[in-house]
């Protein structure tokens, strides 16, 4: 059966990417990232607290977002999340659960700042004046970001769907330019289309 499938893949590409399936985020990952979005607006209230009752604190180098999502995090037992192996992703994946408009006590719109301190809107080369501390976060969270737009806003399930889209216009509607559009599916899927292209269609 194994060699009669190779066989019909080889015969018909267009049949083998229609069957290979895109990749999917871990379920017990996305249900933790939905519990822990739902503890947003108590962390707020925590973090707002705690900022009134130490007025001369030091801001830390992260995202406002992030400083909540870390509340958030240990009020749904998932202490010292920054910690985890997973953190990133979970950042990235609670920011997309969060983004509820017209409801009180979330987010409106996708807290951009947590890829970079970049526009989205600003082109791929832009990249290239970020520090070496900011361009490793982005990195990192970049692949999140993007495999969350194809596969669960643009509804992308399989190579073949990635193929005949129009990255472009998907991606023009979003406002995302930091990163072509051609480069999109090997930075969101390196393991599934090829090696991770660095740095990320710089200079087109």
């Amino acid at each position: 059966m194994a060699g009669r499938f190779l066989h019909r893949c080889l015969s018909n590409p267009d049949e083998a990417r229609a069957a290979i399936e895109l990749p999917e985020f871990d379920p017990f990952l996305l249900e933790k990232a939905r519990v822990i979005s739902g503890r947003f607006p108590f962390a707020e209230a925590e973090y707002r607290n705690s900022r009134r009752e130490e007025p001369g604190a030091p801001e830390l180098e992260i995202p406002h977002f992030e400083r909540v999502f870390r509340i958030a995090a240990a009020i749904a037992s998932v202490p010292d999340v920054q910690k985890a192996p997973d953190y990133d992703e979970l950042l990235i994946l609670t920011a997309w659960h969060s983004v509820r408009p017209q409801v009180e006590g979330f987010l409106g719109s996708y807290p951009k700042a947590l890829l970079c301190p970049l526009s989205h809107t600003a082109p791929p080369t832009a990249l290239a004046s970020l520090s070496a501390r900011e361009q490793s976060i982005f990195e990192r969270r970049a692949p999140a970001y993007l495999r969350y737009l194809l596969c669960d806003k643009f509804g992308l399930r399989t190579c073949a769907d990635i193929e005949n889209a129009d990255l472009r216009h998907l991606f023009r509607s979003t406002g995302f330019r930091l990163v072509r559009s051609s480069a999109v599916a090997e930075v969101a899927f390196p393991v599934l289309l090829g090696e991770r292209i660095r740095p990320y269609g710089l200079g087109s």
